[in-house]
């Protein structure tokens, strides 16, 4: 039974990924805002919400924060090998050599905000300063660089526009409608992620 609740479980979250793609796609293609800082904002926002259930449970029900900094830690270690076995699947050359360079800076700042986070650790693990303060410094530059990160990804993809090829086109496709979908899809991955962490 438990594996079928397994399969049930991953079943809906494959087919749900998709249709959230594909409808992030098209938000992108309509809005003009590019397909990576749609990626950032969008998919990988939604996605990470089940990271941020988990982690917001693991401290506030249990008190464990390293369940809370090894989840979130190790799902932008497992996000980083999905690269890798996409690369299997991608038949154009590597995978990393078709993405654009706009994909590349919001992996050097996604770099810039674990590097703050691993400096935080050792900061915080060697010295009792800020220790009694509410809020750690380095999360408010965490913060700071997200949003410079959001900035510079929107700036870049619009000084891009018109340079980076066409995808499928989506002239039949109205964007309300495509958006209720996404959230509709959102909603689905979200309640099945969680339900597969509780299997």
């Amino acid at each position: 039974m438990l594996w079928l609740q397994l399969a049930a479980a991953a079943g809906i979250i494959l087919v749900a990924a998709h249709f959230m793609a594909r409808a992030a796609d098209i938000i992108a293609e309509k809005t003009g805002l590019g397909r990576s800082f749609i990626g950032v904002v969008m998919l990988a926002s939604a996605t990470s919400l089940p990271e941020l259930g988990t982690g917001v449970s693991s401290i506030v029900l249990v008190g464990e924060v390293d369940l809370a900094a090894g989840d979130a830690f190790g799902s932008n270690l497992f996000n980083l090998l999905i690269i890798g076995l996409l690369d299997l699947y991608w038949r154009r050359g590597p995978i990393l050599a078709s993405v654009t360079l706009t994909s590349a800076l919001v992996g050097v700042q996604g770099i810039l905000i674990i590097s703050v986070a691993l400096v935080a650790l050792v900061f915080h693990s060697s010295t009792s300063v800020a220790s009694g303060w509410p809020l750690s410094p380095m999360t408010a530059l965490m913060f700071a660089i997200f949003m410079g990160a959001m900035y510079l990804t929107y700036r870049d993809e619009r000084n891009s526009e018109g340079k980076v090829e066409r995808g499928e086109n989506y002239d039949g496709s109205s964007l309300p409608k495509v958006l209720i979908n996404y959230i509709k899809t959102d909603s689905i991955l979200d309640s099945s992620a969680i339900w597969l962490a509780n299997i």
